[in-house]
């Protein structure tokens, strides 16, 4: 592991302190997940942090699903202009 994915690894360590009893960590996707009750909250893959959201419930008006677009748009702008 190198040093952007230790460091980020190291700050949701440091993150998920209040849920620590609970929270395992395991290799997943090509870097470390923590798992909540053994369900997949959090983890790092390539550098990168990767978040499990709620997917069902997380649109099911238009206004929530056009603030998950607006996420996804600002990601895709962000990235186009680096």
């Amino acid at each position: 592991m190198n040093s952007k994915s230790e460091e980020i690894v190291k700050r949701i360590q440091a993150s998920i302190v209040p849920w620590k009893d609970n929270i395992i960590e395991k290799r997943m996707f090509g870097g470390n997940c923590f798992l909540y009750q053994g369900k997949m909250c959090v983890g790092e893959t390539k550098e990168r942090l990767m978040v499990r959201v709620i997917s069902e419930k997380g649109f099911d008006t238009e206004e929530k699903l056009q603030q998950w677009v607006e996420l996804g748009m600002e990601h895709a702008l962000l990235k186009s202009n680096s």
